[in-house]
């Protein structure tokens, strides 16, 4: 191919002019290009630094990882200088620019009348490509399992550097017959055994975390009985031309494939050695964690009790679509910021398309109250998961910092949906012929998981009648005032009386919840009206109480819910039950249909509640309700399968 050609001729040019600069000058420009490519380049820099949250989120802080993760940058861009330099390696320079730790535990597998040829394990880590070049001008007889490059011609050129100084290179489709034979003439193979070996490796913990590592290695030392050496090549932080080799111990040879789940977890405890001591040089770049069985689910709290139940139902529902109960972790973190202010400046600034890993990170610790900022950036998760619009631009900025999947419930403030995985929208929120995006999952009621109790799919409501006299509980779920609704306490006064009267001569009982809205005056007249009441079974002031639960224990024990519609979330929940549920509104301040009623109506057509006015409580209260379930398994059904996609 024309581009191939073209490639390798660039690669030719600068390697001459590299060649002819001292080395030095080449380090410095080298540094300059990696800098520039820390800042520019967009995808590998995000995977980068969640898999560096992710393993070290709890040791290095947010501006370490950063700085880290740019000498990463730097120090590719100087192991490319040094590839281009092969042709004027020599002994020389190998002893002038690089030390060997641990030689002598090489020395029995490779002098002259003892060889027994090994398995030398490596990782990506510092410059591995020079240290196959130390070994071959030290005398070691040296082959190297390579992957071959997408462009032909650039991967001959490569391959030819590698081989200049004694080097074999092996191809990895062709690698286990040309291995054996290798290892049969008592020579050194070095393979890279440090990347995700997909859902057929063999699984053990590297950085707390099971990783899959391909079993090659392992299993042809089973098979050959050639000991494994790790060893690895680090680079001098302060004088960046020095390297020093570190050769390990060899790996007791597993005597069966049984046993190579030992011998793995032995060298990833060694690379993971390696990593701690010098993070800069191991290649986070790569999806090393892509094949792990282990997955956590972030759900962002906003300190809103609805948003909060609404996001913790999303997860439980996350974790059904994946099918792996057991292996996935649901951690929440409480967002808070310092002030109103910086919540809005937040939501505007992480809006601006930028690749800029660093400003973003500083206005969140602006932004941010100190702990809810050491909680956001001392973790990583694979799913994030928020609901309201004050975390949509800090779930998307985590989304794209963490390289995770995220989803959001209701319309994102300011942010562009594309940036989210999947939107978890209620119908009402969406304009009718309008296309719908193919990341929106509409619902009929917002999730709760009360849903996933229910599976009978009988009608709550059924003809005109309301159910058949009796005893019962009756379940009451006062909201408060909105900017549709004002919810005075003559209106509740009225409301209750009603209610009062209808179980006046039944041995029905009440389990009444106020909400966070419910202003003061409407909560002392609900205590006036029902603390002493002797059919009140339950009576909870929510902004005087921190107990939790109240509402699901309302809903699961009684025999009909009646709610006020002003409260969406509340709504939903009563659906959610499986309870018959009546919906009942406080006066509106102004003549119009509210999205608040346009949800109610298609609830009501579908028989998921029924509407009521205040003048039909009295009837509605002194029926009593059968408990029936209503279809709500459909709609876990869809946000089950809308998941799947994750």
């Amino acid at each position: 191919m024309a581009g191939d050609r073209i490639l390798v001729i660039l690669v030719r040019t600068i390697g001459l002019f590299f060649r002819t600069i001292p080395f030095s000058w080449g380090i410095r420009i080298a540094s300059v290009v990696g800098t520039f490519l820390f800042w520019v380049e967009p995808k590998r820099k995000y995977i980068g630094f969640a898999n560096m949250t992710q393993a070290l989120g709890d040791s290095l802080s947010v501006e370490k990882r950063l700085f880290c993760l740019k000498r990463l940058y730097q120090n590719l861009a100087i192991s490319f200088v040094e590839v281009l330099r092969f042709p004027e390696l020599t002994s020389a320079e190998i002893q002038e620019r690089i030390e060997f730790n641990g030689a002598e535990q090489m020395k029995p597998l490779v002098q002259t009348g003892n060889k027994k040829g090994f398995i030398a394990l490596t990782a990506h880590f510092g410059n591995w490509e020079l240290m196959s070049q130390a070994f071959a001008l030290a005398g070691v007889p040296t082959n190297i399992v390579v992957r071959n490059q997408k462009f032909s011609q650039l991967n001959q050129f490569l391959n030819e550097a590698r081989e200049l100084h004694g080097c074999r290179v092996i191809a990895k489709g062709m690698a286990l017959r040309e291995v054996f034979q290798c290892l049969k003439r008592e020579e050194a193979v070095a393979m890279l055994s440090d990347q995700d070996g997909g859902k057929n490796g063999i699984f053990s913990p590297l950085l707390g975390r099971p990783a899959s590592t391909k079993p090659g290695a392992f299993s042809m030392a089973v098979k050959t009985g050639k000991p494994l050496v790790p060893v690895f090549i680090v680079r001098d932080s302060h004088q960046r031309d020095r390297h020093t080799i570190y050769i390990e111990e060899p790996i007791a040879v597993p005597r069966d494939e049984g046993e190579i789940l030992r011998t793995v977890a032995v060298y990833l405890k060694l690379l993971e050695k390696y990593i701690k001591r010098a993070p800069d040089q191991w290649l986070w770049l790569h999806h090393r964690w892509k094949s792990s069985p282990i997955q956590k689910i972030v759900v962002l709290e906003d300190g809103k009790k609805g948003h909060i139940k609404q996001s913790l139902a999303v997860a439980e529902f996350v974790v059904e679509a994946m099918g792996q109960k057991e292996k996935i972790q649901i951690q929440t973190i409480a967002v808070r910021f310092k002030s109103q202010l910086k919540k809005t400046v937040i939501s505007l600034l992480l809006t601006v398309p930028s690749n800029s890993l660093i400003w973003r990170w500083r206005i969140l610790k602006w932004g941010l109250t100190e702990n809810s900022f050491q909680a956001v950036a001392s973790v990583r998760g694979d799913i994030v998961i928020s609901a309201g619009a004050s975390l949509s631009a800090v779930n998307a900025w985590l989304g794209k910092s963490w390289h995770a999947r995220n989803i959001h419930l209701m319309k994102p403030n300011l942010v562009p949906w594309g940036r989210f995985k999947k939107i978890i929208l209620p119908e009402h929120d969406w304009k009718d012929g309008k296309p719908l995006p193919k990341n929106v999952l509409l619902t009929r009621i917002t999730p709760s998981l009360l849903m996933r109790q229910v599976s009978d799919t009988s009608s709550p409501f059924q003809g005109e009648g309301w159910g058949e006299g009796g005893k019962g509980r009756i379940g009451i779920l006062l909201g408060g005032d909105n900017d549709e609704y004002q919810m005075d306490s003559k209106w509740v006064e009225q409301l209750l009386g009603k209610i009062l009267k209808g179980i006046q001569q039944s041995q029905k009982g009440l389990l009444v919840t106020t909400s966070r809205r419910t202003s003061k005056e409407v909560e002392e007249k609900v205590e006036t009206l029902l603390k002493n009441h002797p059919q009140c079974v339950l009576l909870e002031i929510a902004n005087r109480s921190q107990q939790n639960g109240v509402i699901e224990e309302i809903l699961e024990t009684s025999d009909v819910i009646l709610v006020t519609g002003e409260s969406m979330s509340m709504v939903s929940e009563a659906v959610a039950s499986g309870k018959p549920v009546a919906v009942i509104f406080p006066p509106a301040k102004k003549k119009r249909l509210t999205k608040h009623e346009k949800m109610v109506e298609a609830l009501e057509q579908k028989g998921l509640v029924k509407r009521i006015s205040i003048d039909q409580v009295t009837k509605f209260v002194e029926m009593t309700h059968q408990t029936t379930s209503m279809a709500v398994s459909q709609y876990q059904q869809e946000l089950v399968e809308a998941l799947r996609s994750l």
